[in-house]
Protein backbone atom coordinates (compact mmCIF):
# COMPACT_ATOMS: atom_id res chain seq x y z
CA UNK A 1 0.00 0.00 0.00
CA UNK A 2 1.24 3.26 -0.86
CA UNK A 3 0.04 5.96 2.07
CA UNK A 4 -0.97 9.33 -0.19
CA UNK A 5 -3.05 12.22 0.91
CA UNK A 6 -4.29 14.82 -1.19
CA UNK A 7 -5.33 18.23 0.95
CA UNK A 8 -4.82 20.66 -2.06
CA UNK A 9 -7.29 23.64 -3.46
CA UNK A 10 -9.22 22.45 -5.46
CA UNK A 11 -8.98 18.32 -4.77
CA UNK A 12 -7.85 15.53 -6.48
CA UNK A 13 -9.96 15.52 -9.71
CA UNK A 14 -9.67 18.88 -10.48
CA UNK A 15 -5.82 18.70 -9.76
CA UNK A 16 -5.50 15.67 -12.00
CA UNK A 17 -7.10 17.70 -15.00
CA UNK A 18 -4.79 20.71 -14.72
CA UNK A 19 -1.39 19.34 -13.35
CA UNK A 20 1.56 19.04 -15.53
CA UNK A 21 2.66 15.38 -16.40
CA UNK A 22 5.75 15.14 -15.09
CA UNK A 23 6.45 11.37 -14.95
CA UNK A 24 6.96 8.99 -18.00
CA UNK A 25 7.28 5.56 -18.14
CA UNK A 26 11.00 5.39 -17.22
CA UNK A 27 10.72 6.60 -13.62
CA UNK A 28 7.59 4.68 -13.40
CA UNK A 29 9.52 1.38 -14.23
CA UNK A 30 12.52 2.39 -12.13
CA UNK A 31 10.30 2.45 -8.95
CA UNK A 32 8.29 -0.71 -9.94
CA UNK A 33 11.27 -2.43 -10.51
CA UNK A 34 13.42 -1.65 -7.39
CA UNK A 35 9.99 -2.23 -5.21
CA UNK A 36 9.30 -5.63 -7.09
CA UNK A 37 13.15 -6.69 -5.82
CA UNK A 38 12.64 -6.06 -1.93
CA UNK A 39 8.93 -7.21 -2.49
CA UNK A 40 9.00 -10.34 -5.36
CA UNK A 41 5.71 -11.40 -3.80
CA UNK A 42 3.56 -8.03 -4.13
CA UNK A 43 4.25 -7.65 -7.64
CA UNK A 44 0.91 -6.50 -8.81
CA UNK A 45 0.18 -4.92 -6.00
CA UNK A 46 3.31 -2.25 -6.39
CA UNK A 47 2.02 -2.03 -10.09
CA UNK A 48 -0.74 -1.08 -8.92
CA UNK A 49 -0.20 1.47 -6.42
CA UNK A 50 3.19 3.29 -7.87
CA UNK A 51 0.87 4.03 -11.19
CA UNK A 52 -2.08 5.27 -9.30
CA UNK A 53 0.71 7.60 -7.01
CA UNK A 54 2.14 8.33 -10.84
CA UNK A 55 -1.03 9.62 -11.93
CA UNK A 56 -1.22 11.77 -8.85
CA UNK A 57 2.31 13.46 -8.79
CA UNK A 58 2.96 17.04 -10.02
CA UNK A 59 6.42 19.04 -10.07
CA UNK A 60 4.96 20.51 -6.69
CA UNK A 61 5.42 17.29 -4.95
CA UNK A 62 9.31 17.06 -6.14
CA UNK A 63 10.85 15.71 -9.16
CA UNK A 64 10.94 12.05 -10.95
CA UNK A 65 13.48 11.17 -8.89
CA UNK A 66 11.76 12.15 -5.31
CA UNK A 67 8.75 10.24 -6.85
CA UNK A 68 11.10 7.05 -6.96
CA UNK A 69 12.14 7.28 -3.42
CA UNK A 70 8.63 8.21 -2.33
CA UNK A 71 6.91 5.13 -3.68
CA UNK A 72 11.00 2.60 -1.91
CA UNK A 73 9.59 4.69 1.32
CA UNK A 74 5.56 4.16 1.46
CA UNK A 75 5.61 0.70 0.10
CA UNK A 76 4.02 -1.44 3.37
CA UNK A 77 3.87 -5.34 3.05
CA UNK A 78 3.21 -8.33 5.33
CA UNK A 79 3.18 -6.93 9.09
CA UNK A 80 3.74 -3.08 8.49
CA UNK A 81 0.54 -3.78 6.17
CA UNK A 82 -1.45 -5.06 8.64
CA UNK A 83 -0.19 -2.76 11.47
CA UNK A 84 -1.04 -0.02 9.05
CA UNK A 85 -4.12 -1.50 7.91
CA UNK A 86 -5.20 -1.99 11.84
CA UNK A 87 -3.73 1.93 12.73
CA UNK A 88 -6.51 3.18 9.87
CA UNK A 89 -9.28 1.19 10.81
CA UNK A 90 -8.82 2.37 14.64
CA UNK A 91 -8.95 5.51 13.00
CA UNK A 92 -11.67 5.30 11.14
CA UNK A 93 -14.01 3.54 13.92
CA UNK A 94 -13.01 6.55 15.71
CA UNK A 95 -14.28 9.14 13.46
CA UNK A 96 -17.70 7.02 12.98
CA UNK A 97 -18.20 6.95 16.66
CA UNK A 98 -17.60 10.77 17.06
CA UNK A 99 -20.15 10.78 14.02
CA UNK A 100 -22.60 9.07 15.74
CA UNK A 101 -22.18 10.97 18.84
CA UNK A 102 -22.81 14.47 17.19
CA UNK A 103 -25.86 13.26 15.26
CA UNK A 104 -27.54 11.50 18.60
CA UNK A 105 -26.80 15.20 20.38
CA UNK A 106 -27.63 17.11 17.26
CA UNK A 107 -31.28 15.43 16.82
CA UNK A 108 -32.28 14.57 20.68
CA UNK A 109 -35.32 15.94 21.31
Amino acid sequence: MLSWAVCRKGGPIRQAEEKEDIMNKKHILNAVRELSKKFPQEKERIRTGVKQAAKLWDKRDGSPKDFENFCSGNFFAGDELQALFERFESKFEQIQNSRKRFWNATWRT
